[in-house]
């Protein structure tokens, strides 16, 4: 197979605004942990057949299209052209799944490319919604899109733990949770039962917009003086995670609020309140009211 011409685009953010832009070291994480896995791949499938690292490699061939959302033209060797698309299959295959708790990886995939896809979701998705690889027909083969989100970085973890819950079967004693775990989500509950106390521990509940609702059990010490202004805010959270099917848990090590208004009630409110009372009158009656003011 020749070399494949591929997109890889970032949308939502700032990569959406007027003058669509994207952080350059972002970016850079996303391409160095996805080169590392497309390659890792390329030989895992090479069954033992030396390959290059040249023929390896993933190549960004042009500059950022300016648009709705900033697209990076990119390239591939002739052995990694196998590889991209068994990436992007795979990528496309654990955020689709239906059985999250199996332990089984896609085709060509290991431990250490599920955190590096994990840790380069969490970085994007900081400042924007995601990353899309599209990869066109070619060969015979049809064309495939592949998200990089929220969504997947779920799914991924998930993964990982169902790997390390199967392991701890075979290892007796081995602790079954999963520690350096990290949690994006909005922070919509939270509770002190001895806030008189200036040491204990606060439960925060954070929605992670993936279905899961968090349990989150925070120390008096980590949390910033204005917790109580942060509720139904985005927030960053990272810690030891304890997987159960209804709300999972997680004990704090860190916690950052992050900028912006990620509720979209809140943010209809602060929008009412610039533009002026809505009177009771459909949302997107509003809505196109403001626009013709504007």
């Amino acid at each position: 197979m020749a070399s494949l011409r591929f997109e890889l685009v970032v949308y939502g953010g700032i990569a959406d605004e007027t003058e669509a832009k994207v952080a350059a070291d972002k970016v850079g994480d996303v391409l160095k942990g996805m080169s590392r896995d497309v390659e890792e791949i390329c030989r895992n499938l090479a069954a033992g057949e030396e390959v290059s690292s040249e023929e390896c490699r993933i190549y960004v061939v042009g500059v950022p299209t300016k648009g709705k959302s900033i697209a990076f033209p990119m390239a591939t060797g002739e052995s990694s052209a196998i590889g991209i698309q068994a990436y992007a299959s795979g990528a496309r295959e654990l955020r689709e799944s239906t059985d999250p708790g199996s332990p089984s990886v896609p085709r060509g995939y290991s431990q250490s490319i599920l955190r590096r896809m994990k840790d380069y979701c969490q970085g994007i998705s900081e400042y924007h919604a995601g990353f899309v690889v599209a990869i066109p027909a070619v060969d015979g083969m049809p064309a495939l899109q592949a998200m990089f989100d929220s969504h997947l970085k779920t799914a991924v973890d998930l993964k990982l733990a169902a790997i390390e819950h199967a392991q701890a079967q075979e290892v007796e004693g081995l602790d079954r949770k999963l520690y350096g775990y990290s949690l994006q989500g909005i922070l919509f509950e939270m509770s002190d039962p001895h806030y008189e106390s200036p040491e204990g521990t606060i439960t925060v509940e954070i929605d992670a917009r993936d279905g899961r609702q968090w349990v989150c059990h925070l120390s008096k010490s980590l949390a910033p003086e204005n917790l109580q202004h942060l509720w139904r805010t985005e927030v960053l959270v990272t810690g030891e995670a304890t997987f159960r099917p209804r709300k999972p848990m997680l004990e704090a090590k860190t916690f950052k609020p992050l900028p912006g208004v990620a509720d979209p009630v809140r943010a209809a409110k602060e929008l009412i309140a610039l533009c002026g009372k809505s009177g009771g009158e459909p949302i997107q009656s509003f809505m196109d009211r403001v626009r013709e003011r504007a």
